[in-house]
């Protein structure tokens, strides 16, 4: 889910398409009614000019512009990539999390492979990428990401997870591991407990220089 800057909320669904709701009132869009490819979508990102660009479970990029025109996008689609399971906006470059950690060029639209992390969330944060998979928590550098050299990834920690969040003013990364919520700065990892309790964090969404953590064992918590 993001809130766009007009202020309208988008909700991507598996099977249902994708909610657009602008107050109080719903609006649909789904393949039957519009352009959209497919139903079944998994990421959702508000880019800079202010289109919306969806991803499917199956790896296809969707962007809707703003006069609500639909568009297939990048041209290195597969059904090898997977589903989309996140998506970053830089000034230059989207990054895409499938299988594949790829890298669309803004002024050209290409599409290019950086790696194959089967992260489920990852976070730039300086020079750096770190991802969360089910195995691992991993960094690499972004100069080997845009040669397409995965040689580079280095395991911070063989723990799975599910969410990662930094907030941009710092280098430190939050990292919800199965086994905790954790901070990560300069190579130390610190856990965060909430009352003396570990804390199993599912979903953590940003706002601005804070994030809400959705867990398993302490309802909903505000980290600022």
């Amino acid at each position: 889910m993001l809130q766009d800057k007009e202020g309208n909320y988008w909700f991507t669904s598996l099977h249902n398409g994708i909610f657009v709701v602008p107050d109080m009132s719903v609006q649909r869009t789904t393949a039957s009614n519009s352009d959209l490819i497919s139903n079944n979508l998994s990421a959702v990102s508000c880019l800079n000019n202010g289109n919306v660009l969806l991803g499917t479970y199956s790896g296809q990029l969707v962007n809707i512009s703003q006069d609500k025109k639909i568009q297939l996008i990048a041209d290195k689609y597969s059904v090898e990539y997977s589903t989309v399971k996140k998506i970053i906006e830089t000034d230059q470059t989207i990054y895409i999390s499938r299988i594949y950690l790829s890298l669309i060029d803004k002024k050209t639209n290409k599409e290019t492979i950086g790696c194959r992390i089967n992260d489920r969330d990852f976070v730039l944060v300086g020079d750096s990428v770190y991802t969360i998979s089910y195995g691992f928590f991993c960094s690499l550098s972004l100069n080997d990401l845009h040669k397409s050299e995965g040689k580079g990834v280095r395991g911070l920690r063989k723990v799975g997870g599910k969410a990662l969040y930094s907030d941009g003013v710092n280098n430190r990364v939050y990292v919800a591991f199965s086994d905790g919520f954790y901070s990560y700065e300069k190579g130390i990892f610190k856990e965060i407990l909430f009352n003396g309790e570990h804390v199993y964090v599912q979903t953590i969404t940003s706002c601005k220089t804070s994030a809400w953590l959705v867990t398993s064992n302490q309802g909903v918590l505000s980290l600022q």
